[in-house]
């Protein structure tokens, strides 16, 4: 099974079909390579540890203990055992969150997942967070026809757990911003609102997808807004509203998370790379990596294989 685009690294199946999300049991000495996604994942060492990479700097998840990783981070994980019991097979949960299968009842998860102070959670939260994971392990590998029903009644309730753990900026429950004074987006609505902005929703995660897609094309606002029937300034301010950055931070995300993937794991020239990822010339690939990393593709190259990125 192919799990990851070989170009942008992006996850490419999320949902697993029992959940709105993508929830994995592991059992044994799983290894996922760097990738990211669009939701933000859970990683819960149940038995033995997890040696998480995050953005190139690596975490040790120990037994009873959860790692929160943000959305559209670049990670990997490997299962490690326990040294006490080093001939146990470790176990681990993972639950990816799928924003595209909850925008029905959540239009904008984007921003909520975004306002989340994840550090902030795992040190409230983590015990609570890890006794939900375990549930939810329990519940899908102890069988029994009813075993997807409660293990589902429980990630829900973690959801529940985690968003109600944070507040936004706005003040708005849920981690949720206001959009203007008095407006807070994912509040009550009317039926034809709450209609328009799941519709708005589904099209966000196609533009999403779309610059996944033509990364390494020259793409502009005004050419992706014609490209989805909308004027440059509608689709400007759509697209921040549901997804807390603007269309050319995110394609530049994208961008860079393609070139990190090839400065780490292939030996092409900093100037390949560049072409490859997409970016136009090489003093807007400097800049994007200056401005994310604080140094150049060359020198973020060199302490990723120094173990030091």
């Amino acid at each position: 099974m192919k799990y990851i685009d070989d170009e942008t690294r992006h996850e490419l199946m999320l949902a697993s079909p029992q959940f709105p999300a993508r929830v994995l049991a592991h059992q044994g000495f799983d290894k996922a390579r760097l990738h990211w996604h669009d939701g933000f994942e859970i990683i819960y060492a149940r038995r033995g540890r997890a040696s998480l990479t995050l953005n190139h700097r690596r975490h040790l998840v120990r037994q009873g203990e959860v790692k929160l990783i943000p959305p559209r981070c670049l990670h990997e994980v490997e299962l490690l055992e326990d040294p006490a019991r080093p001939d146990v097979a470790p176990q681990a949960l993972s639950v990816t969150l799928a924003p595209e299968e909850l925008i029905a009842i959540m239009p904008f998860v984007n921003r909520m997942q975004d306002a989340l102070d994840y550090v902030a959670i795992e040190r409230e939260s983590g015990g609570a967070i890890a006794e939900y994971c375990d549930r939810i392990y329990l519940a899908i590998t102890g069988g029994g026809p009813e075993r997807y029903l409660t293990a589902n009644a429980l990630f829900f309730s973690l959801l529940a757990r985690i968003f109600e753990s944070s507040t936004g900026a706005g003040g708005a429950p849920g981690g949720t911003p206001s959009e203007t004074p008095g407006e807070t987006p994912g509040a009550p609505t009317g039926d034809a609102e709450a209609v328009r902005e799941l519709s708005d929703a589904r099209v966000i995660h196609k533009i999403w997808k779309y610059a996944r897609t033509h990364y390494q094309e020259h793409l502009t606002v005004a050419m992706v807004a014609e490209q989805f029937g909308y004027s440059r300034e509608h689709f400007s301010r759509m697209f921040k509203r549901y997804s807390n950055t603007t269309f050319k931070d995110y394609l530049t995300q994208v961008r860079l998370h393609v070139a990190c993937d090839l400065l780490v794991n292939t030996e092409s020239s900093v100037s390949n790379i560049r072409k490859r990822s997409g970016f136009a010339n090489a003093q807007s690939f400097r800049n994007a990596f200056m401005d994310e990393f604080h140094c150049g593709p060359a020198e973020y190259r060199r302490h990723a294989w120094q173990g030091e990125a």
